[in-house]
């Protein structure tokens, strides 16, 4: 974001962790939402939005939000062990997790759809967005 799209839109997303990002400093909070933080660059078009908790929990709510076991989709409905899935960047091309977003995301959970409307209004509308929409 910092240096590959220094002055293009970019979209971050990231998890509560424990150790907060220093390049976050540049960022203006704009809203929040249940699960949710929006953040904006104070001059680059520039967001973020942090999820909050971590994004195994954050998945763990919502799917119990709507009596989703994760074991439907060969994961573990336990904090613990979801993580050490999630964790490796080799997570991104995990099939069983990506049936679980797409189950999540068509379920109406409300975080859940929450997040797939700010990235596509921050898509859509990179360089004028209208948070008051959201």
């Amino acid at each position: 974001m910092k240096d590959k799209l220094s002055n293009e839109f970019a979209l971050g997303i990231i998890d509560e962790d424990k150790v907060v990002p220093k390049d976050l400093s540049d960022f203006e909070h704009i809203k929040t939402y249940e699960g949710l933080n929006l953040y904006k660059h104070c001059n680059k078009p520039h967001y973020v939005i942090k999820i909050v908790p971590a994004v195994e929990q954050f998945i763990l709510n919502n799917a119990h939000q709507i009596a989703l076991s994760l074991e439907t989709y060969n994961l573990p409905n336990e904090l613990r062990l979801l993580t050490k899935i999630t964790k490796p960047a080799t997570s991104k091309n995990n099939k069983d997790l990506k049936k679980l977003f797409t189950a999540l995301k068509r379920s109406n959970s409300q975080s859940i759809c929450k997040l797939v409307q700010l990235i596509e209004h921050l898509k859509a509308n990179p360089y004028s967005p209208q948070f008051d929409l959201l």
